[in-house]
């Protein structure tokens, strides 16, 4: 039997390695993760298995561990890939040593209360030019005010 051993980051601080687990080939060989972050998997033998890590929290990226039936150094006979979606693979140090890329966002953030995007409202708009007309009717001179609202009447007489 060969082995796929281990150890995970705690990233940011807040990783709960009790909801951690590590599977390989979408979950043939499953394993768990012990409190100090570490695992080790028993694979049947020499081959490329494809590991991931699982947490509700955090996102890792899948890696790819090449297991050789000899050693082709002394005391190592794995190696370990990590395949990206940028472009760039890279080759990892074995044991493996795996951080999380990224955190889940399960919700959307709300964005802050904003004053101004009341006053682009239309309503709040002709809600405010008709208190701004009326401040403006009250300082206009009393006989002016008369004779444009009788010219206004006789505009509304001629109206069919």
């Amino acid at each position: 039997m060969y082995a796929i051993r281990g150890a995970i980051e705690q990233g940011k601080g807040d990783m709960d390695f009790a909801k951690t687990s590590v599977t390989v080939q979408q979950g043939v060989y499953q394993g768990s993760v012990d409190a100090l972050g570490n695992f080790a998997i028993q694979v049947p033998g020499p081959g490329l298995y494809k590991v991931e890590v699982n947490n509700p929290k955090f996102y890792f990226e899948p890696v790819l561990v090449e297991i050789y039936a000899d050693e082709f150094q002394e005391g190592k006979d794995s190696k370990a890939f990590l395949f990206s979606h940028k472009g760039k693979d890279y080759r990892l140090v074995y044991p493996l040593q795996l951080d999380p890329s990224s955190k889940y966002g399960y919700y959307e953030v709300k964005p802050p209360f904003n004053p101004w995007s009341y006053l682009q409202n239309p309503f709040v708009i002709m809600m405010g030019m008709t208190l701004l007309m009326s401040q403006l009717m009250k300082n206009v001179d009393p006989d002016e005010m008369k004779k444009a609202q009788s010219q206004q009447g006789d505009m509304m007489k001629d109206m069919p």
